[in-house]
This record gives structure tokens, sequence and C-alpha cells, in this order.
């Protein structure tokens, strides 16, 4: 997969440069959440081009009368919302995660 092959080299970047000993779990904590939430986002279907809203129909009765029926509502409003809701879920997981992981490094050293 694409996502992970472009996560993995960059790992592998970082670790070849001379502060990973410094700044290794931070950068290695910032790829996996960068994964993590590009693997959410690609789990979303494509989003549809933005169009114009279809025109109203218009309905005859039978006895001559025309009355305006509104255009149905677009659909996937709210499985985008839960999405998105996902995506800055995992994303503020993984920095309360590096939180803690900062604090309980720096009692041991």
């Amino acid at each position: 997969m694409t996502i992970d092959a472009l996560c993995d080299a960059r790992l592998a970047f970082l670790k070849r440069l001379p502060t990973w000993a410094t700044f290794g779990r931070g950068w290695s904590d910032r790829v996996r959440s960068v994964r993590v939430q590009a693997l959410l986002m690609s789990a979303q279907r494509p989003a549809a081009p933005v169009t114009a809203s279809p025109p109203p129909r218009v309905e005859t009765s039978p006895n001559g009368t025309s009355s305006i029926q509104p255009a149905p509502p677009a659909p996937g409003g709210k499985a985008a919302a839960a999405a998105g809701i996902l995506v800055l879920l995992a994303g503020a997981l993984a920095a309360f995660r590096h939180q803690v992981a900062a604090f309980f490094g720096s009692l041991f050293r």
C-alpha cells in the first residue's frame, strides 16, 4: 500500500540522521500517527465532485394543478462527519500517547 511505503521510507530516512538518538522516539511517534490518520482517511469513500443541486421536480396532478417537490438531500453527510470525528480522535489519541510517553521518559532520565 502506498501509505505504508511512504511512512516506511520516511522512517528509514529519519533513522539515518545523526540526531536519531535524541529525537528518534518523537519522530517515530509522529510517523506512526501520520500513518494512522492516512489509513483512516483512505478508508473513506472519495468525495463526490461539487455540483449544483438538482432542480426541484414539478409534478402535475390529474386535475391540472402543478406542485413543486424539493430535491432530495445529498447522501453521505452523516458518514463523512463520523469519519472526520474518527480521524480527529485518532490524532488526539496519538498526541496523548506521545505526551504520556514523554512524561514517563522524563521520570527515568
